[in-house]
């Protein structure tokens, strides 16, 4: 495999934000259509159950990020026989994943009544729906190796074609099922097609790419997985730190308060959760930062670090600024009243994400420079300090005591993790604070007093309104980072990629 190029990180994280733009656009299109059709309780249960169907990723045990780290570094050694080799090892491990899911997620259908507040009315429907998600995660699962195969050859732009393409197809068919008059049941059903469709789909890819490699499930892989286990575990740590902060607070609120409760939650989390998506191509360094420790560039990795911390801190700053402007009237404007305490919970959740959004770079390169003591240390603590947190401030503050606590927990954690990135990559806390945190301020700041300027000024409450003021801010914005925000040599940097790009696909 070609190594890693700025032109096949420019690709790939270009294919991962249009991705994930339309993911959100269909999700923030579908939202208020799915709850007038629904209603805001069954909607509360699907919310719940996507919490649930989350929570059990924590059977992949790290095993996704750890078959695209073993992948990236055996095709740069062209070893396609270790690769299937590995590969098969983790197919057979997902089987086993996706067995347990099924088993964990049928036990709670019948213990449904006990464990959650579900209204008696819907009991019924909520065990159906718990048992279909079972079967989407019971073969969910194995696809999971091709879809990490993809990610290992930095096939991106391939998996972005795939997402727009599933998420479109599910957009337009969950619209006609509910215009219909199908419910529920029926958006579950299609989730799990769709799970199907995509899994097909990467393994059509994988096998156009690399015609040779083969995949055998055997159980005499179980006792062979000892090789996989120390970098595995310590991504088994991360994904159940990820798991917990993004997915637990719905199963809290289940437990603890009525299920309409989850349904306000959902919205304040859902957007924020959509303002990360700025931040999920930077999955794609984790296989560069194993192609790159696996030459020895360390040069090269601390400058992916620094250039990767100031542009994706950036992004997610202006996004997060653009809600804590505008988030309040496009809530009203899209879900109409009586969301107040959702609004709330947004700007809660906001300030605590772009905090962690400094360092979601480091979160990514240091798992595949394979530097995972202090970084395994912090995933520890991750989900003990947001559910001991959680379980404390729901009995106080309620919906906002839970979205508190997930704030909470990432100043507390982040910011010993900050001292000890600035020490793995040689770095000073003063040189990381110039170079990344004190652009994206002066980069900002024009864009933020000029749209304070225009919300006082120009009434908000319709579309038209809302729009001119996001336009204004965004226009502020990229005029600040064209202006002064990128420096010579990045843009030099940058037309270069994209001129290798556009003539010579990585």
């Amino acid at each position: 495999m070609r190594a890693t190029t700025w032109a096949k990180l420019l690709r790939n994280t270009f294919g991962q934000y249009l991705a994930t733009g339309v993911s959100v656009l269909t999700g923030l299109a579908l939202v208020p259509f799915t709850v007038r059709h629904i209603g805001l309780a069954s909607f509360g249960l699907w919310a719940l159950v996507n919490g649930l169907f989350g929570t059990m990723g924590l059977l992949d045990a790290g095993l996704a990020p750890t078959l695209t780290k073993k992948s990236a570094e055996l095709l740069a050694k062209n070893d396609e026989v270790a690769l299937s080799e590995t590969a098969s090892r983790i197919l057979t491990l997902y089987f086993v994943a996706g067995g347990l899911a099924f088993i964990i997620l049928c036990a709670l259908a019948i213990f449904a009544r006990e464990v959650f507040h579900v209204p008696s009315d819907s009991i019924h429907t909520f065990r159906l729906v718990l048992l279909i998600v079972a079967l989407q995660l019971a073969v969910s699962f194995p696809f999971s190796t091709w879809s990490g195969i993809v990610a290992g050859l930095q096939d991106y732009h391939i998996s972005s074609a795939i997402g727009v393409v599933v998420n479109l197809a599910k957009f337009i068919l969950t619209v006609i099922l509910l215009k219909l008059g199908f419910g529920l049941i029926s958006l579950i059903w299609l989730g799990l097609a769709a799970t199907c469709v995509g899994g097909l789909a990467y393994i059509i890819w994988v096998k156009h790419r690399l015609p040779s490699l083969l995949l055998k499930p055997s159980a005499r892989y179980l006792n062979q997985i000892g090789e996989l286990t120390r970098f595995s575990g310590s991504m088994f740590i991360w994904g159940v730190a990820g798991r917990v902060v993004m997915e637990s607070d719905r199963i809290i609120i289940g437990v603890f308060l009525p299920m309409t409760s989850v349904g306000v939650y959902e919205i304040g989390l859902r957007i924020c959760n959509y303002s990360r998506s700025v931040l999920y191509p930077v999955f794609t360094f984790l296989p560069a930062a194993s192609d790159l420790s696996a030459r020895n560039e360390t040069e090269r990795l601390q400058r992916l670090y620094l250039v990767g911390t100031k542009y994706f801190g950036l992004f997610y700053a202006f996004v997060a600024c653009g809600l804590f402007l505008f988030g309040r009237q496009f809530i009203n404007l899209w879900m109409g009243p009586g969301f107040d305490t959702s609004i709330v919970i947004l700007f809660v959740l906001l300030i605590g994400n772009i905090y962690q959004s400094q360092n979601v770079v480091a979160h990514v390169l240091l798992p595949g420079m394979g530097r995972l003591r202090v970084f395994t240390w912090v995933m520890v603590a991750y989900p003990i300090l947001n559910l001991t947190l959680s379980l404390i401030f729901i009995r106080a503050w309620g919906l906002i005591g839970v979205a508190t606590a997930t704030t909470a927990t990432y100043f507390l954690a982040e910011t010993v993790f900050m001292y000890f990135i600035a020490r793995i990559f040689e770095l000073k806390i003063s040189k990381i604070l110039m170079s990344c945190h004190l652009p994206i301020v002066a980069i900002l700041i024009p864009a933020v007093v000029v749209s304070l300027y225009f919300r006082a000024i120009v009434a908000q409450q319709s579309w038209l309104g809302l729009s001119a003021g996001v336009a204004l801010f965004s226009a502020c914005f990229a005029g600040a980072l064209f202006t002064y925000g990128v420096s010579g040599a990045e843009r030099d940097r940058i037309r270069a990629a994209a001129a290798k790009l556009i003539l010579r696909p990585a």
